[in-house]
């Protein structure tokens, strides 16, 4: 019975240490980021240039299925 109450109570002090730890705040770091490392937006732009030209590739047109053609003929036929 000793055995099972002295491992009781240290898990207890285990989860009181877990809790301590996970209620202090984070460490904030010591380190600057040097200036010419700084984003665009410390020169006085928002943000950063996006680029003129697409990084994919351009899709080819789907083939229209069937019922997509069926029901694009319905859309005509109703709008004449």
């Amino acid at each position: 019975m000793q055995g099972s109450q002295a491992a009781a109570f240290l898990q207890e002090l285990e989860a009181e240490d877990l809790d301590s730890q996970l209620l202090e705040p984070a460490p904030v770091p010591a380190t600057r980021v040097p200036a010419r490392a700084q984003p665009a937006a410390a020169a006085g732009e928002r943000y950063p240039a996006v680029p003129a030209q697409s990084a994919r590739p351009a899709a080819r047109p789907k083939q229209k299925t069937p019922e997509e053609l069926e029901l694009e003929a319905l859309e005509a036929e109703m709008a004449a």
